[in-house]
């Protein structure tokens, strides 16, 4: 038989279980008079102590007792107005609603005026920027690399970086079916040759 533990008993004699351990402990108490006697033991140093408490010591003066209090209220306020006054807080523990209420009715009207005032083609460039950010289409996985004359052009993502052709004179373009651009550029006035090789995976 697995015996609770003595604070589970002291805890148990004073009401300061769960029901469940109550329950269980109630069950193991109906058949192990030996922890029945520990607990009816918790129980009457408990009560004990309780009629210990209200009893009042012999001899109490009342009167010398509010003395001493009173005397050590003013020690401690005189210690308190040595130390100087309590800082306030640097920042308020709650602000109010009143100033976050004016903070967006400002930020209302500053967007509504900037909206207003916007020209329209900006207005349609934000439009569509604000819904390509809230749908997110996914992105292309894919590098697209051309080239021509001007120079080589890398797409990804809808993100494009152009190599431009440096010299006057038009370039020479070849591409590979391994995804490599080449292109070949001379300058006009020095004759010095710049070869730009894409590799796109």
């Amino acid at each position: 038989m697995t015996h609770p533990r003595e604070t589970d008993l002291a805890l148990y004699a004073g009401g300061d279980v769960s029901w469940w351990i109550r329950f269980g402990i109630s069950r193991h108490l109906a058949a192990c008079a030996e922890c029945a006697r520990l607990a009816e033991g918790f129980r009457r140093g408990r009560q004990t102590v309780k009629e210990l408490a209200n009893e009042l010591p012999r001899g109490l003066d009342w009167d010398r007792l509010a003395s001493e209090m009173k005397g050590n209220i003013r020690v401690g306020l005189a210690a308190g107005e040595c130390v100087g006054p309590a800082r306030s807080a640097a920042i308020p523990a709650s602000i109010g609603w009143k100033p976050v209420a004016a903070f967006a009715c400002a930020a209302l009207l500053m967007a509504g005026g900037w909206w207003l005032n916007m020209p329209e083609n900006d207005t349609r460039r934000l439009g569509t920027a604000l819904r390509s950010v809230w749908n997110r289409v996914p992105a292309d996985p894919g590098v697209s690399v051309t080239g021509n004359r001007e120079g080589v052009e890398v797409k990804q993502n809808g993100a494009v970086m152009t190599l431009m052709n440096p010299g006057t004179l038009p370039s020479v373009v070849t591409a590979s079916t391994q995804g490599e651009v080449r292109a070949r550029y001379v300058d006009a006035d020095t004759g010095q040759v710049t070869i730009t090789n894409v590799y796109a995976q």
